[in-house]
């Protein structure tokens, strides 16, 4: 007879999920750093800093953001370093109005769509910039780029290699706003 390891029991499907992630974390580096990079560059090379902007990068991973970005808050369901804060997209520890840009590199698809954009919303500060890449491979890739048109107005649009990167504004600054130059 072969050993049987004990079932983990949750209180809540937060605490599965955090696990889940958990245990994907060690592999993560190895397998997707460069191109994450890559996006993180293509997002940096379009947004003019001025050096003082808070930004939030939601599903950060290792918090590889803050090799291109200043002022980066990284928050991910994995404690990956001193860098990251442990939260869900969906429960983000930040008071309103806390960020000029909000960024969230391919894992907007692993969130509750509505609940996740509801707190990216609320933490932002009305003029926020929003960044946010959608993995084409996505089985709600269509629903969710639709659902992020919708609520935002798009600013630029490119179609990366492996994702859509979506440059995002409220509706009442679409025309225009100071920190997106046009290089895609």
């Amino acid at each position: 007879m072969g050993l049987r390891t004990p079932r983990l029991r949750f209180k809540s499907g937060r605490a599965r999920l955090f696990m889940y992630y958990e245990t994907l974390s060690s592999g993560y580096e190895a397998l997707h750093r460069e191109e994450q990079l890559h996006k993180l560059r293509l997002i940096r090379e379009n947004i003019q800093l001025h050096g003082d902007e808070r930004i939030l990068d939601v599903g950060c991973g290792p918090c590889w953001s803050r090799e291109l970005f200043p002022h980066v808050i990284g928050i991910d369901p994995v404690h990956y370093n001193e860098h990251v804060i442990q939260a869900s997209a969906e429960s983000i520890p930040f008071p309103a109005q806390s960020f000029d840009i909000i960024l969230c590199v391919t894992t907007i698809h692993h969130f509750e769509l509505d609940k996740a954009l509801a707190e990216m919303k609320r933490v932002a500060k009305n003029d926020a910039l929003f960044v946010i890449t959608v993995l084409k491979k996505a089985s709600l890739f269509h629903r969710i780029v639709e659902q992020l048109q919708q609520e935002f107005g798009t600013l630029l649009e490119t179609d990366g290699t492996q994702d859509n990167i979506l440059f995002l504004v409220s509706k009442q600054h679409q025309t225009n706003h100071p920190l997106v130059s046009t290089k895609l």
